[in-house]
């Protein structure tokens, strides 16, 4: 059990149980310590929906998609890994760890909710106060504070305390090298609005998985949107059978303008109107496209198709679209996305369906 003081942020006291070899090498990561500003844009009140009981975080202001909603340090970093072998055993480790805490950040801990106050269930995970606590509000980070090789979980004075949505409108990541959690919007988020988030749930299960899961694992039912909308499964199924668009697939149609009287998949909307299918239907289900590698997202590729066709307006609001994408999760912008906004016709995709026709593409 290791606490940290972080450097220059005295009330950023944090309790993290990791071996020597992790605490040396964040020991060392510390002497680079690069801060980070706190921000807090959530406000905790009483659930106004029906459907959730107790507490919920909303928005103190207007939140673009992309903007930071919450950038604070954890209470408590506990690997996941971490073999406990009795109730008992859980509630000494974590009677330690909190009782390090201060006794502000103590209470916080000590005032999240419960999940498993009244289990009866033959194991042990809400036998033991602190533990259930932990088990109901951890939220997993990748990789531990000082390296890669094991997930961690942390226990955060308002991230814990968010609710779960399979419609989440904010995303979350942890940096290492400043030991805070950052909550960004993944879409436009109104004064007042709830906040959420997705509790590690595979939010393109049908409705009974993921409710059986969230059971299982924080005992409640959810009761979000998706999951009471009787179309929501048919339309996730639908986004899981709309393909996207290859890296490879818009570099060949970017170069075969010549071929499009014989072959239509070479037509100048035909990418792009495939690519609009898909878009609404995330937008329809309330969800973000995932980041994906071998395949552009569909607004990459609708955005591309416009600069291609030297179409400023239409791409400068695709490229918006990119950008908000790429912040929210957390990604370097590309160069379209940084420039498509304003200055379309720098980007090297402008007019491309002329300047690469013919050629042969990698």
């Amino acid at each position: 059990m290791t606490p940290f003081n972080l450097p220059n942020f005295p009330n950023a006291f944090i309790v993290c149980f990791i071996d020597a070899e992790a605490k040396a090498k964040h020991v060392a990561q510390l002497a680079d310590f690069r801060a980070a500003e706190y921000v807090n844009r959530l406000a905790c009140k009483d659930s106004s929906r029906p459907t959730v009981k107790g507490q919920m975080m909303v928005a103190t202001c207007d939140l673009r998609e992309g903007e930071t909603v919450v950038r604070e340090w954890p209470l408590l970093l506990w690997p996941q890994r971490f073999f406990v072998g009795s109730v008992e055993q859980a509630e000494h480790f974590l009677s330690l760890a909190v009782n390090n805490l201060n006794p502000v950040r103590g209470a916080e801990y000590r005032s999240l909710k419960n999940a498993w106050k009244d289990y009866t269930g033959s194991d042990f995970r809400g036998a033991g106060e602190l533990s259930g606590i932990l088990n109901t509000n951890m939220v997993r980070i990748s990789g531990s504070p000082a390296t890669d090789d094991c997930p961690y979980g942390g226990i955060f004075p308002s991230l814990s305390r968010m609710n779960h949505s399979c419609q989440p409108n904010s995303s979350y990541n942890y940096d290492s090298h400043t030991m805070t959690i950052e909550l960004r919007a993944s879409r436009s988020i109104r004064k007042g609005e709830e906040v959420t988030i997705s509790y590690n749930c595979e939010l393109m299960q049908p409705t009974v998985a993921r409710r059986g899961r969230l059971f299982d694992t924080y005992r409640f039912t959810c009761e979000c949107g998706a999951c009471t909308a009787a179309s929501s499964d048919a339309r996730r199924a639908q986004i899981l059978a709309t393909p996207h668009t290859t890296r490879r697939e818009f570099f060949t149609w970017l170069a075969s303008r010549h071929l499009a009287v014989q072959q239509p998949q070479f037509a100048d909307d035909y990418l792009i109107d495939r690519a609009k299918v898909g878009y609404a239907l995330y937008a329809r289900e309330k969800l973000v496209e995932p980041v994906l590698v071998e395949s552009l997202t569909h607004a990459e590729t609708i955005m591309g198709c416009y600069l291609a066709r030297g179409m400023g307006r239409e791409a400068k609001f695709w490229a918006g679209k990119v950008r908000g994408h790429m912040l929210s999760h957390f990604l370097p912008e590309s160069r379209d996305a940084k420039v498509g906004p304003t200055s379309p016709e720098k980007s090297e995709l402008w007019n491309g369906r002329e300047k690469f026709e013919g050629r042969e593409q990698p």
